[in-house]
């Protein structure tokens, strides 16, 4: 029977007759630690021991234990043990002094190898094969951290560690002969954390130095990992002053810089996931279906994700005096095991608890939500969970770490959901490319539940097209992917792709290269209204709404031109000729997206009018025709419109469901700032009903993610919803 409670408990290795670990080496010293090679007593395995030197390093160590409680890898260390050096700790004879008693310590498995030199390899075939190795492992270790809701801090090859599969015993001879391991996970923190602990400034992206609002964690990893890949192919750039410039300015080898280009994209929303590069580097390398990065260990997989979904539970339950665990099976000790590592963190930090007795049980429906979103994607914020909605935790992480077996995550649909939620078994997907008979196929996939697979055909070249890959890169903006886009479209030269291109550069957060090519694409056809409407919204974007409104001058009046119109005179103050401008653009749109940008904007001017009504309707509006369009944004933006107005009118049911589902998408997309506000209209919407504990929990997180992000205006509204509730 799985145990309900966790309370603090004393560690193994003081309960031993002497301690647990016999010091075998001494390897080196950090800027906070010296590192021992030891052997684990009670398992026989090889351990790194690290021991801090003073007692500032306490924190160091317990972030790195809090993250690997909760992050799984093959390529990540597994964490052992945590804790203070008891007596006896003694070193070989001639190699020192005793151990000091008392200095915090942090014990994981020893990861081989020989740390990464981005000029170790001489030829170009060894610079590829390393770069491929890179991106493929520590790729997916990044996006299992992702998963697990951490960020690593300081990503790094002298965080790297390469291993010769071959040395160890490995009969492949295909592909390269590396592997690569993370370490060092001591500047680890919450992904939503928008300034870094610490770090290597070299390998920090641009929006921590410019002061631009937005990034997060995951999305600093994802720059840094772009840089090291650039290092490894280009032996120059390990001598760079300015590393991501030069790096941008390099041209990489295929498929490397349109890798590059979409990881180093200047907006961090722009960056693609991890586990995307990490999946590309394996298809060419050529790994069979075995090795994909979610297969090698879906349990692991289902556990970080189910752990990432929870972290807010584990560290107030960690901060409790005793907690108790209603799961049962797996996810209950997971929980345990999470708990019980962040109160031994909190320890070593010299924390006290500051609660009483929590209770932790089942996953509510936003937890479970955010436990799919992290698996599946973006996909998965939409689904209604009502089919599992009664499946205890035990069984669905049986399940889904079953369907992980047959298909990559991000391949499920929502039957696959219900099938493993029942009794039926979900039927493998195809994950080759080649099962499209043709480019037109993958064209109508674009608009499917297969948009992946059409996607990864594409980008992998399968059917060489312009027309599919300006189709495709014009999807991946609608998802939100704009750095992706853009590298689709980098060798596209034709004319006629300045405008696409612009519109993506604008989502990216490349002012000036989507001016260059809206100004190009003006010069190649004075009537590109599309081109002319990214120019006005730059000119929103700057603050310039009367410039925006001269650059339209004289424009013909199309969806794009008289939308773009219509966002001017809002931000001028001109309601009421914005509502007129509004419905000539509601009679012009033609497609889905159109249609769902224009209710939006009906739904925003109705909300500042005070018809709270009229906006609910129209931003329902938005959001469906935002989810057929596959506009991951403006469906996000919607939704959080949609629980505001929702709150006014006093529509609980309504703003919660929006609130939730905006709440998963903004988290996915990688942008904290608009999660919060979707949190904080689901904590508004639980005190409208009167709901206090649901309410002060909602309020409680909003205004932690605020404070993170510095947003001041938005704590002053969290704790006037839990004090209003109270």
């Amino acid at each position: 029977m799985l145990p309900t409670h966790s309370e603090p408990s004393q560690l193994a290795s003081d309960t031993m007759h002497g301690w647990r670990f016999e010091l075998v080496k001494w390897v080196g010293a950090g800027a906070t630690s010296d590192v021992w090679r030891a052997r684990d007593r009670e398992t026989g395995a090889e351990v790194a021991l690290k021991v801090a030197k003073t007692e500032e390093g306490a924190s160091v160590l317990a972030a790195e234990a809090d993250t690997l409680a909760c992050a799984f890898s093959p390529h990540l260390p597994l964490l052992i043990d945590v804790g203070r050096v008891p007596s006896g700790a003694f070193p070989p004879i001639g190699m020192g002094e005793p151990l000091s008693v008392g200095r915090p310590y942090l014990a994981i498995t020893w990861m081989p190898g020989r740390t990464l030199d981005p000029s170790l390899a001489r030829t170009d075939e060894d610079r590829r094969a390393i770069a491929l190795t890179v991106a493929r492992d520590i790729g997916g270790a990044i996006a299992r951290l992702d998963a697990a809701g951490v960020a690593h801090g300081d990503i790094k090859p002298a965080n790297i560690r390469l291993v010769d599969r071959h040395r160890r015993g490995a009969t492949s001879k295909e592909g390269p002969t590396w592997e690569a391991n993370l370490l060092d996970l001591g500047l680890a923190a919450d992904a939503n954390v928008p300034s870094p602990a610490g770090g290597t400034p070299r390998y920090l992206p641009p929006e921590l130095w410019t002061g631009a609002r937005g990034g997060d964690g995951r999305a600093r990893d994802r720059f840094a990992l772009g840089l090291v890949l650039a290092e490894i192919l280009v032996p120059r750039l390990v001598e760079a002053g300015d590393l991501a410039g030069e790096a941008r300015r390099t041209q990489l080898p295929s498929p490397f810089h349109s890798w590059c280009s979409a990881l180093l994209a200047p907006d961090p929303g722009a960056r693609p996931r991890a586990a995307w590069i990490a999946e590309q580097a394996r298809l060419a390398v050529g790994s069979s279906r075995s090795e994909h990065p979610w297969l090698e260990d879906p349990p692991g997989a289902v556990r970080a994700s189910y752990l990432g979904s929870r972290r807010a539970e584990i560290v107030r339950a960690a901060c409790a005096r005793r907690s108790h665990v209603r799961v049962e099976g797996a996810p209950g000790e997971w929980l345990l095991h999470a708990i019980d590592v962040a109160r031994r963190a909190r320890a070593l930090r010299g924390e006290s608890t500051t609660m009483g007795e929590i209770e932790v049980g089942e996953s509510d429906p936003l937890s479970r939500g955010r436990w799919l979103v992290a698996l599946i994607g973006g996909a998965a914020a939409r689904w209604s969970l009502a089919a599992i909605s009664q499946v205890p935790d035990a069984l669905l992480a049986t399940a889904l770490s079953e369907l992980a077996r047959r298909k990559p995550p991000s391949s499920w649909t929502f039957a696959d959901l219900e099938h493993a939620g029942g009794t039926a078994r979900a039927t493998p997907a195809a994950s080759q490319a080649e099962d499209f008979a043709s480019a037109v196929a993958v064209a109508l996939a674009l608009s499917s539940d297969r948009k992946d697979e059409a996607l990864d055909a594409v980008e992998r070249d399968v059917f060489t097209s312009p027309l599919l890959r300006r189709a495709a890169a014009d999807t991946l903006r609608r998802m939100g992917q704009a750095g992706r886009a853009l590298a689709l479209l980098a060798t596209d030269h034709d004319p006629t792709v300045h405008a696409l291109r612009a519109e993506i550069a604008r989502r990216a957060g490349d002012r000036a290269a989507a001016e260059f090519e809206a100004t190009a694409a003006l010069e190649h056809d004075a009537a590109d209204d599309r081109a002319r409407a990214v120019l006005a919204r730059l000119a929103i974007d700057a603050g310039e709404p009367r410039g925006a409104l001269a650059t339209l001058a004289g424009a013909p009046p199309t969806a794009a031109t008289v939308e773009a119109r219509a966002i001017a005179l809002v931000a001028s103050g001109e309601r009421a000729q914005a509502e007129q401008e509004l419905a000539l653009a509601e009679a012009l749109a033609t497609t889905e997206e159109s249609r769902g940008r224009v209710a939006g904007l009906i739904g925003y001017v109705a909300h500042m009018n005070g018809d709270f009504g009229r906006a609910c309707s129209a931003f329902v509006r938005g959001a469906d025709h935002a989810e057929r369009a596959g506009a991951l944004v403006e469906e996000a933006t919607y939704l959080t419109g949609q629980a505001a107005a929702a709150v006014d009118q006093g529509d609980v049911a309504h703003a919660l469901e929006a609130a939730g589902r905006a709440s998963l998408l903004w988290e996915h997309l990688g942008r904290p700032a608009d999660a919060a506000t979707a949190l904080l209209a689901r904590a508004a919407a639980f005190s409208t009903a009167g709901a206090v504990l649901e309410a002060t929990f909602a309020a409680r997180e909003a205004r932690e993610r605020a404070r993170w992000l510095g947003d001041r205006r938005a704590q002053a509204y969290a704790c006037w919803a839990i004090t209003d509730v109270l």
